[in-house]
Parts: C-alpha cells; structure tokens; sequence
C-alpha cells in the first residue's frame, strides 16, 4: 500500500473512534515549552514585508517505544496584520553551548530574518526520539508582516496518530512581529530589528 493511502486508511479509523483532546505533554507526544512563552521580533517599526521565522520549540515522544505519526500544525489563533505561511518541522540539532550564533539551517532556532532550510509538511511526520539525543524534531513557523499594526500567533494545536486514534493538543506559546498595534510586547522608541529574540510572557 502506498505511504499516503495508508496515511488516510489510519486518518479514516481514527476518525471513526473520535478525537482524543489532551492538554501538552498528556499523550505519545509533548512539546519543549509547556508553559506560557512567546517571542515577539523586529522592533514597533519593523518593515511592512519583513519575513521572520520562530522555532525552538521541540516536538518530542513522552517514551521512546510510542511511535506516532503527525497529521497536522496549525496556528491556534492567528491575530494582526500577518500573513502566516503553513507551519514546518523538520531535524536539526540542538545548539552546542557556549556558541552565540549556530547556524540555523543546522541548529534550532529561537527567532531569525528570512526561513531556514530544510523545512517539512508535517503530515507524516514520524516524531524520532525523547529529546534527550543531540538530534530532534523542531517546529518552525514563518510569517510576513502585511501591514503596520504587525500581529502574530497564539498557540500551535498539534494532531498525530497514536493507536489507531487521533490525537490533538495545543502548544501555549505566542510568536509576532512586532508594529504600532503591539505595543504590550515589543520595544518602546526601537528603530532597527533587534538580532536576537526577546521572550515574553504571553498576553
């Protein structure tokens, strides 16, 4: 059978079971932040156009024996003026210590200008590890600025299989860039974009 019919044969039985609703870390998979956590980039006048990337966030496997497929990444909510580009993962490594600027197409990254590499749809996904080994799965989201209020994302909801079941939660963090409407996150009189991520509370 080929790989996506027998991705929506298991879609088709999970669905038949109903959908299994489970707050982060309750199920096969659990994300790195677990906890309310957001960063918001660019400064209040960062361009209209500006690309921002946000990742850091790892997706991990609560037991090394509980395979699971990923069907989906979706933006919880999205608000502003942001134009939100579907939600990536991919392989990387974690950041060796002790070094200010990994190479983001190799290592994870907490906020950039542009996208990294290597950036895949999630449906399909097989999670690997825990997230105790050097390699792991991490979540990239990518989006524009489309207008001056600037804007972003709360929340990343999370589905896999998992026993013949479908499975959802959500990731409580918030990723923006920032503009004249976001005035509760970003920086008071900046005129140029920062070059590393500030992290907030969310709001």
């Amino acid at each position: 059978m080929r790989r996506g019919a027998l991705l929506l044969a298991l879609l088709l039985a999970a669905c038949s079971q109903g959908v299994v609703t489970e707050q982060d870390g309750e199920g096969a998979l659990f994300s790195t932040k677990g906890t309310s956590w957001g960063v918001w980039q660019g400064g209040r006048h960062a361009d209209v156009g500006q690309v921002w990337s946000f990742g850091g966030v790892m997706l991990c496997r609560s037991a090394p024996e509980d395979r699971t497929s990923l069907r989906s990444l979706e933006p919880a909510s999205v608000e502003g003026q942001v134009r939100v580009e579907p939600i990536a993962i991919r392989t990387v490594l974690k950041p060796p210590q002790g070094d200010p600027d990994p190479d983001p197409d190799v290592y994870f990254v907490g906020a950039m200008r542009g996208a990294p590499r290597n950036l895949h749809k999630p449906d399909g996904w097989v999670v690997q590890n825990t997230c105790e080994g050097e390699r792991v799965s991490e979540i990239v989201i990518t989006m524009a600025k489309s207008g001056p209020e600037g804007g972003g994302i709360s929340g990343i909801s999370v589905s896999y299989i998992w026993n013949d079941r479908l499975h959802e939660f959500v990731i409580p963090v918030t990723f923006g860039i920032c503009g004249t409407a976001t005035q509760d996150h970003c920086w008071e009189g900046v005129t140029e974009p920062p070059t590393t991520a500030t992290a907030t509370g969310s709001a």
